[in-house]
């Protein structure tokens, strides 16, 4: 008993019960307050660490993603290019077949 009118004395520690299908098999046991504070602080450390590595991950994704549209862009306005030069001079070649002008048609450049 305590000085108090007969309260107990609180200890300051915590207590995890395991839970069992019968009640009466159930035990407390003792938590250790250092290993609680050293788990949470490895757990933190690994959340900074993975959301640290996520972002890295996500920001190089982006910019990838970024560089392939361009180069896709760069690509498709080559290839609109050179079709836009090969029906012209098609079309030239049909014009310079239909008024009778027979020579034949070159390409714009030589490569």
């Amino acid at each position: 008993m305590s000085a108090d009118g007969g309260k107990a004395d609180i200890v300051n520690s915590s207590v995890i019960q395991i839970a069992g299908d019968n009640p009466a098999e159930r035990e407390a046991l003792p938590v250790d307050a250092t290993a609680t504070t050293a788990l949470a602080t490895l757990l933190g450390a690994a959340t900074g660490g993975l959301t640290s590595v996520l972002a890295t991950w996500l920001a190089h994704r982006t910019q990838a993603r970024a560089q392939w549209l361009e180069q896709d862009t760069l690509r498709k306005q080559v290839l609109y290019k050179e079709f836009i030069e090969s029906a012209a001079r098609c079309y030239v070649h049909a014009l310079a077949r239909r008024s009778g002008y027979s020579r034949p048609c070159r390409p714009l450049r030589q490569d």
